[in-house]
């Protein structure tokens, strides 16, 4: 592409507090609205409330991906018209109006509708938020990636643990009922998330900045080549495997082990710790080192290394291998995502979107198939299969294809 690059939203020459203080707020609005990180572990107590099989539970987690497909088709739109900061806000405010509207769901229906809405404006915000970030620090994008994708991998070391309290403590001893543990706190995050909107809004940026770059139409031709093709397709296997073996390793081990030494909840808690720690230190890296390496090795490895874990280790050795493994494939998504290139926010925002999009339509079909293959065949370890064959295939195409390469 020949057309200049666009300017930042706030100009290098900006005062640093500025965009600080609006980094800060987006960051931690968006690591409420990743809330959710908590669903798998309440996934087989939902499948015994709601009395229903591992394919129609595939359905219920597949309904907040199945909102982010739409949120990540509105996000083009709002980034467009209104410029990417006033579209960072807006999606921030409407996912804490979803979570309130999750959270007062009662039935089956109701709820897997709220479940929707949440994943459409979460999945929004969290393109807008990583193009705000970009448009703040354009020096840093790689980092700015890794930034992002750290602070909404943060929750999940939080909740899911107090999630696995909450069942074991509260509803094993039937203080409450699950269905109060699962919706209650969505409340709570709502409303939060509505009061950390605000401060997105007015985070003091118009006191800082009197020239806001106006919205932008986006180029889709220029953005529509065969490096950008190809960051669809790694994105779709990168984000169905991920998003798939994070939401059925609860029920894995639940169903595989009789005792397990460390409960799931724990163990997706883990798997989010190594998942940030590998991001945050691929943060620090210069921008371009291991670049090649974090595109073909990171994905074939943790493929093969959660491979062992499912058709070999005990719970034990599983709750140690499956973090390990998502440590390493979580290095090739930051990597992936900087060999975007465009001219500006509103195209880099829109190629974002479109990798979400595609991430989301793997993980749409990953949950669906994992359902279905363990309803077939009466094993998750087959279907556990196929998620790590695609992390496999994201090493094999990146490499083909010399993704990574100056």
């Amino acid at each position: 592409m020949t057309q200049p690059q666009a300017q930042p939203f706030i100009s290098q020459q900006s005062a640093p507090p500025a965009r600080g203080r609006l980094a800060a707020f987006t960051l931690v609005v968006l690591a409420l609205s990743c809330y959710l990180t908590v669903l798998p572990v309440f996934a087989p107590r939902l499948q015994q409330h709601f009395s229903i099989t591992n394919r129609q539970l595939g359905t219920l987690l597949s309904c907040q991906v199945l909102g982010g497909l739409l949120g990540f088709a509105l996000v083009l739109l709002l980034t467009a018209r209104l410029g990417v900061r006033k579209a960072t806000g807006l999606t921030a405010l409407a996912g804490g109006v979803s979570f309130l509207v999750a959270g007062l769901a009662r039935s089956l229906l109701e709820f897997q509708a709220g479940l929707l809405l949440v994943g459409m404006f979460a999945g929004a915000f969290f393109v807008s938020a990583m193009a705000l970030l970009v448009e703040l620090f354009p020096e840093w994008k790689r980092r700015m990636v890794a930034i992002t994708l750290a602070a909404s991998s943060a929750p999940a070391i939080l909740f899911p643990p107090i999630a696995q309290w909450a069942l074991s403590r509260l509803v094993d001893t039937g203080r409450v009922s699950v269905e109060m543990v699962v919706r209650g706190p969505m409340l709570g995050v709502g409303a939060v998330m509505m009061v950390g909107a605000l401060l997105v809004w007015f985070s003091g940026w118009r006191e800082e900045h009197s020239h806001p770059v106006p919205a932008t139409r986006i180029r889709w031709r220029d953005m529509l080549n065969f490096r950008t093709l190809i960051v669809l397709l790694l994105a779709a296997l990168h984000g169905g495997a991920d998003i798939g073996m994070y939401s059925w390793m609860p029920r894995y081990m639940t169903r595989q082990f009789t005792v397990l030494p460390v409960a799931p909840g724990m163990v997706l808690a883990a798997y989010s710790v190594g998942y940030l720690v590998a991001r945050l230190l691929q943060a620090t890296l210069p921008e371009k080192r291991g670049q090649r390496a974090f595109l073909t090795l990171a994905g074939p490895i943790g493929g093969f290394t959660i491979l062992a874990g499912i058709w070999h280790a005990d719970a034990l050795g599983l709750a140690v291998l499956y973090p390990l493994a998502g440590m390493i494939w979580g290095l090739e998504f930051p990597a992936l995502i900087a060999e975007v290139e465009t001219g500006g926010a509103a195209e880099f925002s829109g190629v974002v979107a479109g990798s979400q999009l595609a991430s989301y339509l793997g993980a749409v079909g990953q949950l669906n198939l994992i359902g279905w293959l363990a309803d077939r065949t009466d094993s998750f370890q087959i279907a556990l299969t196929a998620p790590a064959l695609a992390l496999i295939a994201f090493g094999l195409i990146a490499a083909v294809s010399r993704l990574g390469k100056a």
